[in-house]
């Protein structure tokens, strides 16, 4: 879409023939058209990312919405939309497309800046999943040193008892 704002500037000047103007148009035409084939194809795991959706994402242990994320992805046909109805056939096109490029951008940005802020997120929960884990392992780990301190206290209170009663009996005999 940069590019597209680009040849939208380059076809707005007057310093251009009208056959040049023509080559800037073609190359915007193209890039519109792998816009549009990137917002329609664009998917994960059979999900359109292309079309705005809403997902929710798992990121805690319950099953409440706080154990959730919810991810909106922007829709990239505004964008397709908004790019499809610019022409750089002439300077006067060329200078609304302008315009409608930088509205086209503004959302595309942010857009981004969203998802930024999702996948800022989703790190932070899996942060926190991470030391949630080792806390638990920490905590599995002094149990079990726990438990095998007492079994071996038993051990040697159980050893100590026997030897005495083999000794008392040696003593009988």
């Amino acid at each position: 879409v940069e590019r597209s704002r680009e040849l939208a500037v380059q076809a707005s000047s007057q310093t251009l023939e009208d056959t040049e103007r023509g080559y800037v148009n073609l190359e915007y035409q193209q890039l519109s058209a792998e816009v549009e084939r990137i917002a329609e194809a664009l998917n994960f795991n059979g999900i359109s990312l292309g079309a705005g959706e809403t997902l929710d994402v798992q990121v805690g242990t319950n099953a409440s919405s706080t154990s959730r994320n919810t991810i909106e992805v922007g829709d990239l046909a505004n964008a397709v939309i908004g790019m499809a109805g610019v022409s750089l056939a002439s300077v006067t096109d060329a200078r609304a497309g302008i315009k409608r490029l930088d509205t086209v951008l503004n959302r595309l940005n942010g857009d981004r800046a969203d998802l930024g802020a999702v996948h800022n997120r989703l790190s932070s929960a899996i942060n926190n999943a991470q030391s949630n884990h080792e806390s638990l392992m920490a905590a599995k780990s002094h149990i079990q040193d726990s438990d095998m301190a007492f079994e071996t206290s038993q051990m040697t209170a159980l050893s100590i008892r026997q030897q005495a009663g083999t000794a008392a009996m040696s003593q009988t005999n």
